[in-house]
C-alpha cells in the first residue's frame, strides 16, 4: 500500500495494491475452513472489479499502448461519464467503501479472522485498507476535478471522447453490475 501511495503510473499502482488484496486474502485463512467462504466471496468481487479496472485502462491507453499514467485519466467524466462512473465504481469497490461487492467482501475476510481470535490482525487490514483509499480516491478525483491533459502530444484534441468497444463497453457493465449487485445485496 505505502509503494501503491507514491505511483504516477496507474498499472502499477494497480498492482501493487494487488499484493494488499492479497493480504485480505489470506486474512481469511487464518480462520480455517470457516473462512474459505468469505476468501472465495472476495476473490470474486476482487476479480470482478480488477477486470473492470484493467478494461477501462485499456480503452484510456488506446492505440500507444505503454504504460497510462493516472494523468491520463484527467477530464474523463466530462468525456465519457459512463466509463468515468464505471471506474469511479470500480475504485470504490477495490477502496471497499460501503454499498460496493469490496465492501461487503471485507467485512468478511475481517469477520472471518475476528471469530478465529485474530482481532489484531482485523485492525491491521483496516488500516492498510483506510490507507489504500488514498489512491483509490486520487483517481477519482483527477476523473471528475481534473481538466483533460494531452496524452497524445502537442495539437491533440483534449476534449475528444473516449470511446470503448462494445465488447469493452460489454464487460464493463457486467463487471460494475455485479460489483454494485453484491455490495447491495450480498446474500
Amino acid at each position: 500500500t505505502i509503494l501503491a501511495i507514491g505511483q504516477t503510473d496507474f498499472k502499477r499502482m494497480i498492482a501493487y495494491s494487488g499484493v494488499a488484496h492479497a493480504g485480505f486474502l489470506l486474512t481469511a485463512l487464518v480462520a480455517g475452513e470457516a473462512g474459505v467462504p468469505a476468501m472465495w466471496f472476495y476473490l470474486a468481487t476482487y476479480a470482478f472489479a480488477l477486470v473492470g479496472v484493467f478494461s477501462l485502462a485499456t480503452v484510456m491507453t488506446g492505440e500507444r499502448g505503454g504504460p497510462t499514467a493516472i494523468d491520463d485519466f484527467s477530464g474523463l467524466a466530462q468525456r465519457a461519464p459512463v466509463l468515468a462512473g464505471a471506474m469511479a465504481l470500480f475504485m470504490l469497490s477495490l477502496g471497499g467503501i460501503p454499498f460496493t461487492a469490496g465492501f461487503v467482501g471485507k467485512v468478511g475476510v475481517f469477520a472471518a479472522a475476528i471469530d478465529a481470535g485474530y482481532l489484531w490482525l482485523a485492525i491491521v487490514g483496516l488500516v492498510v485498507a483506510v490507507a489504500g483509499l488514498f489512491f483509490y480516491l486520487r483517481v477519482i478525483v483527477v476523473m471528475y476535478f481534473q481538466a483533460p491533459v494531452l496524452v497524445e502530444g502537442p495539437g491533440t484534441d483534449v476534449s475528444r471522447k473516449v470511446d470503448a468497444s462494445p465488447s469493452i463497453r460489454t464487460v464493463v457493465a457486467i463487471c460494475a453490475a455485479v460489483t454494485f449487485v453484491f455490495g447491495v445485496v450480498p446474500w
